[in-house]
């Protein structure tokens, strides 16, 4: 059923970080129950290690009927070590009681996962194309490499190449996917993702 197809998507050797996107449907009349339970499934996914928050798109007028949750993580392990947990299960069980169809899952890692919506946007969640995640990647990248230099440039330049290598990208890496991104994306978000005409 779910379980077997997200395994097959998602692979549990990666360690970059993962967001898994669910379209759900309620029962009609049992909404209530619904966001009840999603909202307990939520809490008790935040318990876990790794979580990166969820957020949830409740559909809006003459829209489709789904609910679309972006559930993120930061590594493919840690999100499977939730999803296949007793606790994730009984949940899953409960909206599956409560839902017209079954869930459909999407998979993004990588470069996808710092471009999905924030939480106040009623857009779909779907990655902008590669050529502007790229280009924002790279003006982020190199106004982080710049502002780097210019405040501890002295003291990088004291350090051995290997390990002036290794925090610059442990910093580089920890800023983008926390501080930059998501405010570029914030920034940005006319272009990355122009409204539907």
């Amino acid at each position: 059923m779910l379980a077997t197809t997200m395994h097959s998507k998602v692979n549990t050797n990666n360690s970059q970080p993962i967001a898994v996107l669910v379209s759900r449907h309620p029962r009609k009349g049992k909404e209530r129950e619904f966001e009840q339970a999603l909202s307990d499934t939520i809490h008790t996914a935040l318990q876990f290690p790794g979580h990166l928050g969820v957020t949830v798109l409740k559909p809006q007028p003459n829209e489709s009927e789904a609910y679309r949750i972006l559930v993120k993580f930061d590594s493919a392990m840690h999100f499977q070590h939730w999803y296949h947990s007793t606790a994730a299960h009984y949940w899953f069980n409960t909206l599956a009681d409560l839902e017209e169809q079954p869930a459909n899952l999407e998979v993004m890692t990588g470069l996808e996962t710092w471009f999905t919506v924030s939480n106040n946007t009623l857009r779909p969640i779907i990655p902008p194309p590669r050529y502007k995640m790229a280009l924002v990647t790279w003006i982020a990248i190199f106004l982080l490499i710049v502002a780097i230099n210019i405040l501890f440039g002295s003291f990088l330049a004291s350090l051995s190449m290997l390990l002036r290598s290794f925090v610059l990208t442990v910093v580089l890496v920890t800023l983008m996917t926390y501080v930059v991104m998501p405010r570029m994306t914030r920034l940005f978000s006319g272009w990355l993702y122009p409204k539907q005409r």
